[in-house]
């Protein structure tokens, strides 16, 4: 759940550490798992648009700047879990329906009917859906970044996806509300034509060299324990 990892420069030397924080296996409140379409609750995947699930993330965010007196605490997973099908990752527990309105019921309707496809359908429910989705998380992370005063830095896929835990915002979405961003240094070739507003942190593991291009590319490492 909670990991004290080393923060490197694009130096050799580590100068600090971070907290890293895995809100996905923090325990599910009961009632708020994530729903598929088929009606199925997922054990152990929380919604994030479920009130409970926000105050219990929140929290952890508390306990995580209180015990461990970081520069830093990376958040890991604060989005909407699932598999790679595009409409399995695509929640419809009780909140998530009210939230989508009557864009919900359209694009149930879709995921049933598409339910093996791993593709996204274009329709303007479903763009009504993810946009929400979006705005659960962005509110969510603005409410993090309001609990504590230790900077954040939020681990995301760099690109603009939405199946499973890639769901995650995007560079100029998470800006105003955390000091840096995180991305797996493989995905590296994803964002090189991006605009980066603010640091980009790269993940490693602990035993594995970078090249000259990784160097080049991040503002720091976090080495991932192996």
């Amino acid at each position: 759940m909670l990991r004290i990892l080393s923060l490197v420069s694009t130096g050799p030397q580590p100068v600090s550490t971070i907290a890293s924080l895995d809100l996905r296996k923090l325990a599910v409140p009961k009632g708020c798992e994530r729903v598929d379409a088929l009606g199925k609750a997922w054990e152990g995947e929380a919604c994030p648009s479920q009130p409970a699930v926000q105050e219990a993330w929140i929290e952890a965010v508390r306990e995580a700047a209180l015990a461990c007196q970081e520069s830093r605490i990376e958040l890991n997973g604060l989005g909407f879990q699932g598999a790679g099908r595009f409409f399995d990752s695509i929640c419809f527990c009780p909140a998530c329906q009210y939230g989508y309105g009557a864009a919900g019921g359209i694009v149930e309707q879709l995921a049933r009917e598409n339910w093996t496809s791993a593709a996204a359908v274009d329709h303007p429910s479903v763009n009504t859906v993810l946009l929400w989705r979006r705005s659960v998380q962005y509110g969510l992370l603005e409410q993090m970044r309001a609990a504590v005063e230790v900077p954040l830095c939020l681990r995301t896929a760099a690109q603009l996806k939405y199946t499973g835990h890639r769901s995650s915002l995007t560079f100029d979405e998470a800006q105003r509300q955390v000091s840096a961003c995180s991305v797996d240094v493989k995905l590296a070739s994803e964002f090189s034509a991006l605009s980066r507003p603010l640091p980009v942190l790269g993940i490693v593991p602990a035993d594995e060299l970078w090249t000259d291009h990784q160097h080049r590319m991040f503002s720091g490492y976090i080495l991932e324990s192996v």
